[in-house]
């Protein structure tokens, strides 16, 4: 094997090695930090929260928003009747304030519905193939068609079991987004293509145009209805498709603002959150027979706060009450310390704006490097010992040098395929 194969083998490894050895490290080692959540109890019509601790012990505490009252976990379920029904029903410690719901406690799980953005869903890319499931099935449940589409500059179906186009319908459907002015090529679509759902609404669509439209198969046709963005920029949509029947899903403007997407006439409802950046948090919404509840969640990790803005509004989603909660949690620093000694850097696969994944070199460490001065002593001391010519191991060197830990797992792995002379 020659020189350069050689190499690249140890490169690669390298790579490798990067992408996996520091993530497992902290995955062993690291120390969990404290994390709280927050709710809202309509018996107390305040804020309340569970903290779990530091440390081996991680028994959660119960209290209200400023720790000045702590509580059982009985009573905590009980200052969140809507949560934890099921529980109180069986206790019979339902709050008597709701005593009508502890009675038909179908109007509580009927009124539950859950929409969330995270941080990995706004850039996800996508295959480019889509079913289109049929929204107005004769069936009680819904069915996965035997044909996926693709939008390029029209819309393609392809049979899958035949690996062949269905020109007919591709043109069928391609002339009926021509009649609505859709531009082509789509720059968007969001959908849950999915089976495991109570009705199908499709898809949502952005044209060449930032024009949003929804589409989707009724009876086999093509229902496409353009909706009115007021001047919205969409960069996201989170659908949630679910038998109350209120929102379509959650809709993220150009502008870092949310909003609900209505069924009723596709209007544009803006939620009462200050503006919301997805790269560095989480939003997600539920709903219960009185309330909306909003939170967006946020890691800083150079401040070490964990903080959570919690929203609560009525029914109509005006604003009742709010809260921002900060807590600090404190980073191991012998971990961090250590692992900044032991790894020059890390690689990890960035997902960018435009939907690509690419490697990324971070968090480049110059501490490590005196631990690369005394691995390449060692090494020279080994390559004495063995009576070995230095000459012979100058790339080794300068690996160990630039590549710390990397390179000397690599080299330690092939040292048989790196120090074995060819034969001639």
């Amino acid at each position: 094997m020659n020189f350069i194969n050689k190499y690249l083998i140890i490169i690669i490894t390298v790579f490798i090695l990067a992408i996996f050895l520091p993530s497992t490290y902290e995955k062993m080692f690291s120390k969990r930090g404290e994390f709280a959540r927050i709710s809202y109890s309509p018996v107390k019509e305040d804020f309340v929260k569970i903290v779990y601790p530091t440390g081996s012990n991680r028994s959660p505490k119960y209290s209200n928003i400023d720790s000045s009252e702590e509580y059982t976990r009985e009573d905590y379920e009980v200052l969140l009747p809507f949560q934890f029904y099921s529980d109180l029903t069986r206790w019979g410690t339902f709050p008597k304030k709701f005593a009508s719901f502890e009675k038909n406690s179908s109007i509580i799980r009927s009124s539950q519905q859950f929409a969330f953005v995270r941080q990995n869903d706004v850039n996800k890319k996508s295959v480019g193939l889509y079913p289109l499931i049929e929204s107005a099935s004769k069936f009680s449940s819904l069915e996965l068609p035997n044909e996926l589409f693709r939008l390029n500059n029209g819309i393609e179906f392809i049979n899958i079991l035949k690996n062949e186009i269905n020109q007919e319908k591709s043109d069928l459907f391609t002339e009926e987004f021509k009649k609505h002015n859709i531009s082509f090529p789509i720059k968007n679509i969001y959908g849950n293509q999915t089976i495991r759902k109570p009705f199908d609404e499709g898809y949502f669509l952005v044209d060449n145009k930032d024009e949003l439209f929804h589409f989707k198969m009724i009876e086999g046709k093509a229902y496409i209805k353009q909706i009115e963005l007021n001047g919205i920029k969409v960069k996201y949509m989170s659908l949630t498709e679910n038998q109350r029947v209120e929102f379509y899903g959650l809709l993220l403007g150009e502008n870092k603002k949310l909003y609900l997407l209505m069924y009723e006439d596709y209007e544009i409802l803006a939620l009462p959150i200050k503006e919301y950046d997805y790269r560095t948090s989480s939003f997600s919404l539920s709903t219960d027979p009185l309330y909306r509840h909003i939170t967006i969640e946020q890691k800083n990790y150079k401040t070490e706060e964990q903080i959570i803005k919690t929203y609560i509004t009525d029914l109509d989603y005006e604003l009742i009450d709010e809260n921002i909660y900060k807590t600090s949690f404190k980073n191991n620093k012998t971990y961090e310390n250590i692992q900044n000694i032991l790894f020059p850097f890390n690689i990890s696969m960035t997902n960018s704006e435009s939907h690509s994944y690419y490697p990324s070199i971070n968090d480049i460490s110059l501490l490590s490097y005196s631990l690369n001065i005394i691995f390449l002593i060692l090494y020279f001391l080994f390559i004495k010992k063995t009576k070995r010519q230095v000459k012979e191991h100058l790339t080794n060197s300068i690996l160990i040098l630039f590549l710390g830990t990397y390179a000397l797992i690599a080299i330690s792995a092939f040292s048989k395929l790196l120090y074995t002379k060819e034969k001639k």
